[in-house]
Order: C-alpha cells, then structure tokens, then sequence
C-alpha cells in the first residue's frame, strides 16, 4: 500500500502538470492564432477548453490531495489496527467518499473533451496553413 502510495505521489502531479504545461502553450498561442486568421468562433472555443482545462486540473488536484490523505490515513489506520482496516477495504470504504470520486471523473472526461475540441481546431489551422 505505501508502495502505491508512493507511485501515485511521483506520477499525478507531474502529470497534472506535464498538462498545465500544454495548456499554458495553447494559450500563448491563441494570439498568434489570432493574428494568423483563425475564426473567432475557434478562438472563442479555443479561450473556453483553455479556461475549462484550468479550473478541470484544479478539481483534480483538490481530488488528490483527498484521496492522498484518505490513503495515509487508511495506512496509518492499517498500522495500528489491521483487522478494522481489513474490514473498511473488505466494504469497499477507505476512506474517499463517491461524490469526489465522482466529481474527479466528471473532470477527467471534460478535461480529455476539451483537448479533443483544441487538437480539432489546430488541425484545421494546420490543414489550411497547408494549402
């Protein structure tokens, strides 16, 4: 268990951040975008799937940090009483609630949709630069 917890801790964040990373470049971009004749209407997409993305990470984040401490204190729990640890992982409860669990899902997909909608009009630009 502490060795999960420890892969979760190194590989989460520096993915959550890998994808702040691309966010931050396609925001930069959107003026060169801007100026290179994109439609406003893409911009317009493009500026909201940014913003979308941002407040998605920030939800994921916040899941993480519940779901760390939910995870330390089921450790700390396993340490000092096996068997009612035992008994909380046997009923599924260790400790994070469905709602965030939920919540954090719903953020994913929104997150994976609208970096489908940014790859989508940047292959447009793209494809038209082509021309």
């Amino acid at each position: 268990m502490q060795d999960m917890m420890t892969k979760i801790n190194s590989r989460f964040p520096a993915t959550l951040t890998k994808v702040e990373t691309v966010v931050v470049k396609v925001e930069k971009a959107i003026p060169t975008l801007k100026t290179a004749g994109v439609p406003a209407a893409d911009i317009s997409k493009l500026e909201a799937d940014v913003a979308s993305i941002k407040v998605q990470l920030g939800v994921l984040r916040s899941f993480f940090d519940k779901m760390k401490t939910s995870m330390q204190n089921f450790i700390n729990q396993a340490k000092a009483n096996p068997a009612a640890a035992f008994e909380k992982m046997q009923n599924g409860s260790m400790g994070m609630d469905d709602a965030s669990a939920n919540q954090a899902a719903t953020a994913a997909d929104t997150m994976v949709s609208a970096f489908e909608d940014i790859v989508f009009i940047l292959d447009k630009v793209e494809a038209k630069e082509q021309q």
